[in-house]
């Protein structure tokens, strides 16, 4: 089960570029740092409502398991440090992410069918690997995740952009592919087929799931994925 941590910060002066730049140093290298992040956000409030908080953090985890490490990982402590040495204030919320039914789209009942859950990774095949992660890490400043040989994934706010390292073009849609999180990919199928859609391909079980292309009416192939 996933677990979230919220975290926010108020300091007895105005933040400086100073002050941001130092704390964001700090952040950006917690995903390649520290394991069992899914996914991490921060910045400066622009609310006014925030009763004097003048910065938030918001990280996802796997588990619990992984954020009580976060807690006394060193990189996380060099930010606790920081906050301390500029009298800063923290109020933390941590709590899990439980499974829920999700909504289901209007005029559905629940129970009536399969759903789209949420999006997966954009997911690009590089033929030439190295010098894309260059330019994605180098040029545009991101920071790994997640990553094996020939592949890495970016958590770039709510969606992951994945590179996919490829000897060859991909064929049919091209470079990029689009998944969609379903709860039932079998379901889907068949909803697809009852709604008069032409019958989708076989469902292939991969090792993060059972997996289902797709095409819309307009020619756009995307990837229907019920997570293992």
């Amino acid at each position: 089960m996933s677990f979230q941590h919220v975290a926010l910060m108020r300091f007895p002066h105005t933040l400086t570029p100073g002050d941001l730049a130092a704390m964001d140093d700090v952040i950006r290298a917690w995903p390649q740092a520290i394991g069992g992040i899914e996914s991490l956000a921060w910045g400066t409030d622009v609310s006014g409502r925030a009763q004097g908080c003048q910065f938030g953090i918001v990280v996802r985890f796997r588990d619990e398991a992984a954020a009580q490490a976060y807690q006394d990982h060193p990189r996380h402590q060099a930010l606790v440090h920081w906050i301390r040495e500029h009298a800063g204030e923290v109020q933390a919320f941590d709590f899990p992410i439980l499974d829920r039914e999700p909504p289901r789209a209007e005029g559905r009942e629940a129970g009536g069918g399969a759903a789209v859950v949420g999006w997966g990774p954009v997911l690009l095949f590089a033929e030439r690997f190295a010098e894309c992660r260059a330019f994605y890490e180098g040029g545009l400043g991101l920071v790994p995740a997640t990553e094996r040989p020939g592949y890495v994934e970016y958590v770039v706010g709510a969606v992951t952009l994945a590179l996919h390292a490829t000897d060859h073009r991909r064929a049919g849609p091209g470079p990029v592919a689009l998944h969609l999180y379903v709860d039932d990919v079998h379901a889907m199928a068949t909803q697809l087929t009852d709604a008069g859609f032409p019958p989708p391909g076989p469902v292939a079980q991969q090792p993060w799931g059972r997996e289902l292309s797709v095409m819309d009416p307009d020619g756009f192939q995307f990837d229907l994925l019920e997570k293992a």
